[in-house]
């Protein structure tokens, strides 16, 4: 990913081999010996700041389809965490989600449903690509080219998708009308509102991760984890992977892009494991509650 000096070149690798070491499990569990136990507190609390920042955005976005109340939001929104759990990319959000809708609202749901993650996938790509692009202009560390050319070939294929859509309704006229029938209907003002709670997810969850480094005692300027986050985020949100596979997808990246500021590897694993527990595992155990009292 980087192409650093020889001496800077040599303590990454160092990084790298000692991050291969077997890490006692014990450890990952031994929070009261890292840092500041209010920092993992505050974390924790961000959690349902996030996931109530996204069932504001559902209850907005599906509000031309059905009115639904702010606690049904809710209940749909950490029911699509639970349904997405075994799905690549957690594609299989909208399961949960349509699940407290009328029947005959839940193909147009599932397209809002879509469109909500769209919007989330679009500002996570903005983020990484403007922080990549900082850092491969002023960095000391040069970013491989190939690596700068697939983002950018990528951010370009993901903005051009929306594009795509009335094209292919007319070329295959069953499977793509609902779809663009449902975003054409969404006014102007409400995409802009997603968008907004789509950034202000992002830097919550991103806040999430720079408290647990802090936590783990990783040492990082605020200025070098705005930069690096971000490119963090973009990889793992762009990466084919199931849940499970996802954790370990973000830890490898968390530690390849993390390299250039600390070689510490040790405490980018426990922070990664420790933020996909508190903000997936955890409403997707709650999810999971509110799906089956549904389903029964």
């Amino acid at each position: 990913f980087f192409q650093a000096e020889d001496g800077i070149r040599d303590d990454l690798v160092t990084g790298v081999q000692t991050c291969a070491l077997p890490i006692p499990f014990y450890q990952i569990f031994s929070f009261h010996h890292h840092g500041n136990s209010k920092i993992i507190l505050l974390v924790i609390l961000l959690m349902p700041l996030n996931w109530w920042l996204e069932s504001i955005k559902w209850k907005s976005l599906i509000s031309n389809v059905e009115s639904i109340s702010q606690a049904t939001a809710i209940k749909g929104v950490l029911s699509g965490v639970t349904s997405s759990t075994f799905t690549p990319n957690r594609i299989g959000e909208f399961i949960g989600k349509i699940l407290y809708l009328d029947k005959k609202n839940r193909s147009k749901g599932a397209s809002i449903s879509f469109l909500g993650s769209y919007i989330q996938l679009m500002v996570t790509t903005i983020s990484g690509t403007i922080a990549l692009s900082i850092l491969y202009f002023t960095s000391k560390y040069q970013i491989n080219d190939v690596v700068m050319l697939f983002m950018i070939i990528t951010t370009s294929v993901i903005f051009c998708v929306p594009l795509g859509v009335k094209p292919l309704e007319k070329i295959i006229p069953e499977r793509f009308a609902i779809l663009s029938s449902t975003f054409s209907a969404i006014s102007r003002v409400k995409l802009i509102s997603a968008s907004i709670y789509s950034t202000l997810r992002f830097l919550v969850f991103s806040t999430q991760f720079f408290l647990l480094l802090k936590f783990f005692n990783y040492h990082i300027e605020l200025f070098e984890a705005a930069i690096s986050i971000p490119i963090i985020y973009y990889f793992t949100s762009i990466l084919p992977t199931i849940s499970f596979a996802e954790l370990g997808v973000r830890e490898v990246t968390s530690v390849e892009v993390l390299q250039y500021v600390n070689s510490d590897c040790i405490p980018v694993v426990y922070a990664t494991l420790s933020l996909w527990v508190i903000n997936l595992i955890i409403p997707s155990i709650i999810g999971s509650y509110f799906t089956v009292r549904t389903r029964k």
